[in-house]
Parts: structure tokens; C-alpha cells; sequence
């Protein structure tokens, strides 16, 4: 298949995977099934001893009483980047660039309607707190004694006349 997308020869390639997909569904619990892992060496002296111990086994298996799965250990050097399938090789430029825009354009909406958000709340927020200023009750019952509550009725009535007169 790597053949295929190099050739770029994308229709076979989609046939191919289709073949691939009904594969998958009828063996989907052997193919599930790990059959190996990728091994990284802190050392370059580490990881060439394992593929020389390899080698000196001639493919035997290195650590029998071991087990990954229903097998033993077996060292491979690993593919070259090259030789991977990548997902999306098989994109035009404009679906790239179409793609891209989309999700640009998601994000953007998403930042705007996050800053309006913020915006209103801290507008709420501020006119809230402009109606309802911090006050030494104090100096209210020194000013109004006993009438506090009579004046505090026609203040509000006061502002229900007026409301929508800004």
C-alpha cells in the first residue's frame, strides 16, 4: 500500500482499505490482540546489542519463560518513518486548506463568544455593584432615624417611576 500512496494512486488505496475494513471485522478479536511493542534504548550501545542478540539467535526466541501474549520476546530493528502509512498523505491541498480554515473559523467563533461573555458579565458585574454601593448604615440612622423604612419606600418607588428613563 505504501507503493500505492507514493504512486499516488489513492482510488486503489481506498479499495484496499475497504478490503482491509472487512478483514478487520471478521478477525477483529485476533487482530486486537497485541502482537508487539516498540521498544526505546536511553543508549545507541543498548539497542544494538538487542537486534546483535537477535541475530546471534537467528530469529530464536530470546526470553522463552517470558511471555507477550501467547508468545516470546523476539527483537526487530524498527520500520523506517518512511515506511508508515500516514493518515492523511492522501489529502488534496484544498482539503487542507478548507479543513484548516473550518477549524480556524470554530476556534475564532469560539474566542468571540467567550470575550462577549466576559465582556457582559463584567458589565453586569460593575453596574451591579454602581446600584448598590457600599454604605455606612451608620450615618443613615443618624440622618433618617425612626423614618428609615418610610424613606426607603418612596426612594423605591421613586425609581419605579423612573425606571426606562435613562
Amino acid at each position: 500500500m505504501g507503493r500505492l500512496i507514493e504512486d499516488q494512486k489513492f482510488k486503489k488505496v481506498d479499495e484496499l482499505k475497504k478490503e482491509t475494513i472487512k478483514y478487520a471485522e471478521k478477525n477483529r478479536e485476533i487482530l486486537e490482540t497485541p502482537r508487539s511493542a516498540f521498544i526505546t534504548f536511553e543508549t545507541e550501545k543498548g539497542a544494538e546489542l538487542a537486534v546483535k542478540s537477535n541475530k546471534l539467535l537467528a530469529g530464536e526466541e530470546i526470553l522463552p519463560d517470558q511471555k507477550f501474549g501467547q508468545a516470546g520476546f523476539k527483537f526487530h530493528e524498527a520500520s523506517e518513518p518512511s515506511d508508515i502509512i500516514w493518515e492523511n498523505q492522501g489529502l488534496t491541498r484544498k482539503t487542507k486548506i478548507k479543513r484548516r480554515t473550518i477549524s480556524l473559523s470554530i476556534i475564532t467563533l469560539c474566542m468571540i463568544a467567550s470575550f462577549a461573555l466576559i465582556s457582559y458579565m463584567a458589565h453586569f458585574a460593575l453596574a451591579t455593584k454602581m446600584l448598590y454601593p457600599p454604605t455606612d448604615c451608620r450615618i443613615l440612622d443618624e440622618v433618617y432615624g425612626n423614618q428609615l423604612k418610610a424613606a426607603a419606600y418612596l426612594d423605591y418607588r421613586q425609581l419605579q417611576k423612573n425606571e426606562g428613563k435613562h
